[in-house]
């Protein structure tokens, strides 16, 4: 979607939502008797609302880009999505400010609509105090590639055999990288390229696995045939495994031997691997053993 669509469809949705949002607070602060409420004050309310909601989103952007110019884009994102929590609850008391509405017969009145927009809107809410959690846990970061396990959502798990494949166990989730995190929702950009858009309430009750950016434990199983002197193969592989590009730490590099069968002899290879693409490491690796045995034969 470009820019301006998008610019389009935020204006569209702020006029739509002073126009709701003027006709709710005229009939509800005039039946709850909170405020003597005047057609000039909710037009005042109105222009406050979409000044200030632009002024929120061009400051929120100005301070996300040099946050980032500083810090990186985890911490600029960051900071952008606490400027907008703080600036959209200062607009809120402003407008109630314009609106005349005192503390005092905010309380009076606060019961009733408390009870009435807490009931109606329990899901919208609940995302909106799971957002600011996470904001300040911080479970995640922006930009950090996670998975994230949940039972809200269902899942189908190949069965496959452990001899033949390297994934010791299955994480049932979704694995990508952190790219926002608003009001309502939390984005992931998964491994394959989708886009995934998770409620805040969901997310700050899942499991969150990290994936370390530096270094990853690579586990690659490989079947070979049998051989007399099985301590030459092992020393051969892991020589291999050693010379690969993407082992991080030749001195954590481990080889033993899993199964043996009267052909064959599956081996167990443990690699610290740099990054954290599972994938690519992996195949490299298989390639670096399949070489070298193949030699042997």
């Amino acid at each position: 979607m470009s820019s301006r669509r998008i610019v389009l469809r935020d204006v569209i949705g702020v006029l739509l939502f002073i126009i709701v949002a003027e006709v709710l607070a005229y009939y509800s602060l005039s039946v709850l008797k909170i405020a003597p409420v005047s057609y000039t004050s909710l037009i005042e309310a109105g222009i406050t609302i979409l000044v200030g909601y632009i002024a929120i989103t061009i400051i929120a952007k100005t301070i996300a880009d040099f946050v980032t110019r500083i810090s990186g884009p985890r911490k600029g994102n960051t900071a952008s999505v606490t400027f907008r929590y703080v600036g959209y609850i200062v607009l809120a008391v402003v407008v109630l400010s314009i609106l005349g509405v005192s503390g005092t017969a905010l309380l009076a009145g606060g019961t009733f609509a408390g009870l009435v927009v807490g009931l109606a809107g329990q899901t919208v809410l609940s995302n909106l105090f799971a957002g600011i959690l996470l904001l300040v846990a911080r479970p995640f970061e922006i930009g950090e590639r996670v998975t994230l396990a949940t039972t809200q959502y269902s899942f189908s798990v190949p069965a496959y055999s452990p001899k033949f494949y390297s994934v010791e166990k299955f994480v049932l989730g979704f694995t990508g990288t952190i790219e926002d995190i608003t009001f309502n929702y939390s984005v992931i950009r998964l491994d394959e390229g989708a886009v995934v858009k998770i409620p805040n309430n969901i997310m700050i009750q899942a499991a969150v696995v990290s994936h370390p950016h530096t270094e990853t434990i690579v586990r690659v199983r490989y079947e070979a045939k049998m051989t007399k002197d099985l301590e030459f193969l092992l020393n051969k592989v892991k020589e291999a495994v050693q010379n690969n590009q993407w082992v991080a730490n030749r001195e954590k590099i481990e080889v033993n031997v899993e199964a043996i069968t009267q052909n064959t002899v599956l081996l167990l290879i443990d690699a610290p691997c740099k990054g954290e693409n599972e994938t690519k490491a992996r195949s490299s690796l298989l390639l670096s053993v399949h070489k070298v045995v193949s030699q042997l034969d």
